[in-house]
């Protein structure tokens, strides 16, 4: 309508204009054009106006032709126009059409005919846009020629329709073919003819992962008869006996690991340099990316093995007194050292799974996909090849993480034991020392109080009883204690081979000498009772210090016995062994604090080397993405050297190993001899020292003795007995430590012959097990080879199976006169082939051109000189480095878009997930508990409906018997009525009969007058009581009723009472529970109040406060709800429920009444 108004205005200007007469009025021509413009174009051209001239009749007949012209052009211009808006109209209702059947499209699971969708989406508006692009380009064209002449207002504006509706044709034919090819893609048929095509892939591909996977169980597997390396002849011998078999077994094992890693390498830097000559750079980058990974991998899996450095062998060796313990753990965790293969072959034939789709997304021209497809294989890739290389490393390596952790599990159980025992052992001992302590303090102080209450006879005897009980507890000692030499030999009978030779003929003296000096002790001892006998206390007194003397020499040659047997050991009391204790203690946490600082050193180096091969393959990724394969490759063989520099860090340096367990174990033995020297020459000054007070006290007693001071030499001498309690003591507790400390060394001489023998036997039950690994290797290669020619065969006879029926298929649809197979994959040929030429091409590009044409001519124009030439070269050389620029750009950018918008489209499917399973649980809560609520109030109803039809029987019920007893008492009182006039009758007719029989007078007039009038009155009285009486039967009856009626209505009112608070209750339950399924602090306070104000109408309802025409709370409607109840309840005429009187028989009842 627009176009038409201003074709018709832009016509009748031009056309007024240039038809307009040379003579006219000033005055009419503005009058005229006043009427024209207030008047349409058929109007002026039919006016005629009276008292004109000859000029003006000419102005007027070339207003009409010029009006007729007009008409027939606008009529053309209009049939032009409608034609134009038909066709504009039938463009945009097809675009319609084909937007929503696009958006009514279901979106699947197919991922992949969803991104072709897209594609075909992306290049139909690309198409659309660049059609566009032209359109404006002519638009533009026909504006800078507007100034030449060539053609009027009219044309230049039916030029513009022309173009517009070229430009809706255009893009109509552009959405058809589109159009054509999306219903192809979305037809049953596309994904048919695939099919067998996709599953001849699966299996072709699962073949050559058997054959995959059997050749790389060939190379990995490593020589059953390698090379074994010798012992360290530098380390002590004990150490090259301990440990030398499990160090050769893991030398081989980290060469071998070594070495296959170093073949692996080699053999895809050959592969990569023979693709890269055959110009295949794509899959040269993923070939090395892979080796890459695996690096990456092996350095995971190194990561446990490698920390395992000598500080764990140091711990080993000195905790090996639990070497049973680790040796059984070790025996379990050796079992679990063989992996599945099943597993591998699985990830294998993943990973070359995602390879085949990477590379059908990448042909496809999806290149963001395929990436994203070919990343996620290759982390479960990586993380499944950790897994593998970590157990592989654990099975290669006998002193791994776990080994180690038992070790040290097990060594600490020990440990704990040991220490438990000691502590027994330590406190029975101070038992025993302090109940012989206290008998010895006792008797010095009763001797005291006997000597200075002036009775020195019985403190002698005191004196000697004390004497005797310490010689008797000093013999069962000897015979029971564990630190005596010989409880200590017969407790060490099992060690014959280290403590038989310590002591030898030195143990036997020793015995004599005691044996000796005890028999002179008990002489003594027996000598002194002989004087005390006699009464001479001052003799007894002497031979008792004499005794006394000699028992602290013996103690002195024993001490020096002891010693000179068994200079070079430990000789530790409590505290020096609770010292030596936490020592050790400290020492272990040292060495974990050593290894955990080892483990984070391999760890910082592992992630630094894995940061630079990740920033390698980032870049390598966007090289490739840029078509710079050549680069990519140079990068990814900068990072391979790179680790090939590093790939010895990793390794154990075994023999480093050896030698510094040799040297921690001489500085372990130097260590302790200097600590026994140390002990022995603390010991030794002791003794000496205790042998100086010793003297003293006893020359102190004799010359108190002799002075006559008995009481004082008896003080004395009871200091001396009290320092010697307290040095046998200590020197016990030195004797227990030296015997825990014989007990430690054997246990780790055991240790090292059981770990030295286990060691052995597993090396022969490792190459064992090899053997039978190489079997069962070559056994399941050979069933991968049978399989895989088995698959092959089966994807040939797929292949030839579906060439067949889509032959068939396009020769039936050829004959059937639709459009041929042939045809349908031409249209994808072809659009296949636009999308490869659109690469470098586009609108953008095409506008460079023609500004490159127009260079390129001027450039062969000779008129131009030579400055303006060379400027032109230089600007048609900027020019072209120009249009490459926005060529790439464009590309990056339509990438970007594409990437862009199919991570949108991931997310919204993934929302739209989300939202539909949160709608879904949230409907399905929502919907259970409102069934639950339905049902409750439904179950309620029925039981009131229930209650209600029973009352209403039993109303019925009871109308009916008090029906039945009213008529019968009627018609009993009727009967009776009638009785009693019939006697009367009777009664009456007798009496006149007899008084009428002696004289019979005639009746006349007045007596039958006045019999009539006595039977009438006789008849009135007799109703009147009739009346009286029915009217009393009525008012009892009636009585009886309203009894009835009022307990009824009782009954009626309790059962509603209590259905109304049963629904109350339910009600508020309700409420209760939808408040408490929020907080109050989430909840509007609008909400509130209705909750509050329908509880409140509850309550009165339950009070029976509520007002009539007030909408209650119940869920049962307005009939069960407190106003209708209260109405129900109260009575309406004659104390009646609304439940009776509304029942129609009762009505009649009543009436009947």
């Amino acid at each position: 309508g627009r176009i038409l108004m201003g074709l018709q205005a832009t016509a009748a200007g031009s056309i007024a204009e240039e038809r307009l007469p040379r003579k006219e009025q000033p005055g009419a021509d503005r009058r005229e054009k006043k009427a024209f413009t207030g008047t349409s174009l058929l109007e002026v051209g039919g006016t005629h106006t009276a008292g004109f001239g000859v000029t003006n009749m000419r102005w007027q007949d070339a207003k009409v032709k010029a009006a007729e012209e007009l008409n027939l052009a606008l009529d053309q211009v209009a049939e032009v126009l409608s034609g134009l808006g038909q066709q504009q109209r039938s463009h945009l209702t097809a675009r319609q059409r084909r937007e929503a059947m696009t958006a009514s499209a279901p979106e699947g699971n197919d991922e992949r005919r969803e991104d072709l969708l897209d594609a075909l989406e992306e290049d139909m508006r690309r198409e659309i846009r660049v059609a566009r692009w032209e359109h404006h380009g002519q638009a533009a064209e026909a504006t800078a020629r507007r100034g030449e002449g060539q053609e009027s207002e009219l044309g230049r504006r039916l030029a513009a329709v022309t173009r517009d509706s070229l430009l809706l044709a255009t893009e109509d034919e552009i959405g058809e073919k589109f159009d054509r090819l999306r219903a192809m893609l979305m037809g049953p048929g596309a994904e048919e003819e695939y099919a067998a095509q996709r599953k001849a892939h699966a299996l072709e591909r699962e073949a050559a992962a058997l054959r995959f996977e059997a050749s790389r169980e060939a190379q990995d597997e490593p020589a059953a008869d390698g090379p074994q390396p010798t012992a360290d002849k530098e380390g002590p011998q004990e150490a090259q006996t301990a440990w030398g078999a499990d160090d050769s077994e893991a030398i081989s094992g980290a060469d071998g690991t070594r070495s296959q890693r170093v073949r692996r390498r080699k053999d895809v830097l050959q592969k990569a340099q023979a693709l890269m000559s055959k110009g295949h750079e794509k899959e040269a980058v993923q070939l090395l990316m892979e080796a890459l990974s695996e690096e990456d991998e092996f350095e995971g899996g190194m990561a446990k093995f490698g920390s395992f450095n000598s500080v764990d062998m140091m711990a080993l060796t000195v905790l090996s007194v639990s070497g049973s313990d680790w040796l059984s753990s070790k025996d379990g965790a050796k079992g679990g050292a063989d992996a599945p293969q099943d597993e591998r072959l699985e990830q294998r034939a993943r990973r070359l799974d995602a390879i085949a789709q990477g590379q059908q997304l990448e042909s496809q021209g999806q290149t963001q996909e395929a990436a994203h497809v070919l990343l996620d294989a290759l982390r479960e890739a990586d993380a499944a090849d950790k897994a593998a290389l970590q157990r592989g490393s654990t099975a290669l390596s006998n002193f791994s993480g776990e080994d180690h952790n038992a070790m040290m599990h097990s060594f600490s159980e020990s440990q704990d034991r040991c220490k438990d025992l000691l502590s027994q052992a330590a406190e029975e001992q101070r038992k025993k020392l302090e109940a012989r302590r206290r008998q010895r303090q006792e008797a010095m102080l009763k001797a005291k109080e006997l000597e200075a209450s002036g009775q020195p006879r019985e403190a002698a005897e005191a004196a000697v009883a004390a004497l005797d009980a310490a010689i008797q507890e000093e013999q069962r000692a000897e015979a029971t204690s564990p630190v005596d030499w010989a409880a200590l030999q017969a407790q060490l009978a099992a060690r014959k081979e280290k403590i038989d030779g310590a002591l030898g003929e030195d143990a036997e003296a020793l015995k004599a000498r005691l044996a000796a000096r005890r028999q002179s002790r008990g002489e003594q001892l027996a000598k002194a009772k002989e004087l005390q006998s006699r009464g001479s206390e001052r003799q007894a007194l002497e031979v008792a210090l004499e005794a006394l003397q000699a028992g602290a020499q013996d103690d002195e040659e024993q001490a020096k016995a002891v010693a000179a047997a068994k200079r070079g050991n430990i000789e530790l009391p409590a505290d020096e062994r609770v010292k030596l204790m936490s020592a050790l203690g400290e020492s272990r946490e040292a060495l974990e604090r050593m290894k955990e600082d080892e483990r984070r050193k391999f760890e910082a180096r592992r992630r630094e080397r894995q940061q630079c091969r990740e920033d390698a393959q980032r870049r390598a990724e966007q090289l490739a993405a840029q078509g710079r394969h050549q680069e990519a490759m140079e990068v990814l063989l900068d990072a391979m050297a790179a680790d090939e520099t590093d790939g010895g860090s990793a390794a154990v340096d075994w023999s480093g190993l050896k030698k510094d367990l040799s040297k921690r174990k001489d500085s372990i033995n130097e260590a302790m001899s200097e600590q026994a020297e140390a002990q022995r020459l603390r010991l030794e000054k002791l003794r000496l020292e205790r042998k100086r007070r010793r003297e003293e006290a006893q020359k102190m007693a004799k010359e108190l003795a002799e002075q006559g001071f008995e009481k004082e030499a008896l003080e004395v001498m009871a200091d001396a007995l009290k320092e010697d309690a307290e040095a046998s003591d200590s020197e016990n507790e030195a004797k227990k430590a030296m015997a825990d400390k014989d007990h430690i060394l054997s246990a780790f001489s055991k240790g090292g012959a059981k770990i030295d023998a286990a060691v052995a036997s597993g090396a022969q039950e490792q190459r064992q097990k090899l053997e039978a690994r190489r079997l069962e290797r070559k056994k399941r290669q050979e069933e991968a080879e049978a399989k895989a020619a088995k698959l092959e065969m089966q994807a040939e006879e797929l292949r030839a199976e579906a060439a067949a029926k889509a032959k068939a298929a396009r020769n039936t649809t050829s004959a059937s006169g639709a459009v041929a197979a042939s045809d349908e994959f031409d249209a994808v040929a072809e659009w296949q082939e636009s999308a490869r030429r659109r690469a470098a091409d586009g609108a953008m590009t095409s506008f460079l051109q023609k500004g490159q044409e127009s260079a390129a001519r001027r450039l062969v124009d000779a008129s131009e000189d030579t400055a303006n030439r060379s400027a032109l070269k230089d600007a048609f050389a900027a020019e072209m480095q120009k249009c490459g620029a926005a060529v790439a750009d464009e590309r990056e950018a339509q990438r970007k878009n594409v990437h862009q918008r199919l991570l949108e489209r991931r997310q919204q499917r993934e929302k739209a997930m989300q939202e539909r399973r949160a709608s879904t649980s949230g409907a399905m809560k929502v919907r259970r508990v409102m069934m639950t609520k339905i049902r409750c109030v439904q179950g309620l109803r029925k039981i009131h409906t229930r209650r209600r039809a029973r009352i209403l029987e039993e109303h019925r019920e009871i109308e009916r018997r008090v029906r039945e007893e009213v008529e019968a008492e009627m018609e009993a009182l009727r009967l009776q009525l009638q009785q009693e006039a019939q006697q009367e009758a009777a009664s009456e007719a007798v009496i006149h009969h007899d008084s009428s029989q002696p004289s019979i007078e005639p009746l006349t007039e007045d007596a039958a007058k006045r019999a009539r009038e006595a039977g009438v009155a006789r008849t009135v009285e007799v109703k009147d009581i009739v009346h009286n009486e029915h009217k009393r039967q009525i008012e009892r009856m009636e009585a009886r009723l309203a009894q009835r009626r009022r307990r009824l209505h009782k009954q009626e009112a309790t059962i509603v009472m209590n259905h109304q608070r049963e629904e109350a209750r339910v009600e508020l339950n309700q409420r209760r529970e939808s408040l408490q399924a929020k907080p109050v602090s989430q909840v509007r306070n609008r909400t509130l109040m209705k909750d509050l104000h329908k509880v409140n109408n509850i309550i009165a309802g339950l009070t029976g406060s509520s007002t009539p025409g007030s909408r209650g709370p119940s869920a049962m409607g307005p009939g069960t709800n407190s106003a209708s109840v209260s109405r129900c309840v109260s009575p309406r005429t004659k104390d009646t429920p609304a439940g009776l009187s509304s029942h129609p028989e009762a009505e009649e009842s009543d009436e009947e009444v």
